[in-house]
């Protein structure tokens, strides 16, 4: 059971409203041409940082987007460490801006 402040909701439900939250990111991502285009890690990674700061938040990384619509993986990984995301997040933001850069 999750519990915060003294109540809680079962882990199944949790589950459920985190699928569909993932579901509902990608779904969103997949109306992006640069988004179809990426490998299933590099997805991953797009998702995790949509699960991180909501699918807004992502689309303001607008030069990580422009490198990857040109595969420019290295500028990709780059722009993405050059936010305040990943001054707030260095360990997260590193572990995703290398699934980005390099589908792994």
């Amino acid at each position: 059971m999750i519990e915060q402040g003294g109540h809680g909701i079962p882990e199944w439900v949790a589950e459920l409203l985190l699928r569909d939250y993932l579901e509902t990111l990608l779904s969103r991502f997949m109306t992006h041409s640069w988004f179809k285009q990426l490998d299933d890690a590099r997805r991953s990674g797009i998702l995790s940082m949509g699960y991180q700061m909501g699918y807004e938040g992502v689309l303001g990384f607008k030069r990580m987007i422009d490198a990857m619509k040109h595969s420019d993986w290295d500028r990709a990984y780059s722009e993405a460490l050059d936010s305040r995301w990943a001054r707030q997040t260095p360990a997260r933001a590193e572990e995703v801006a290398k699934r980005v850069a390099y589908g792994a």
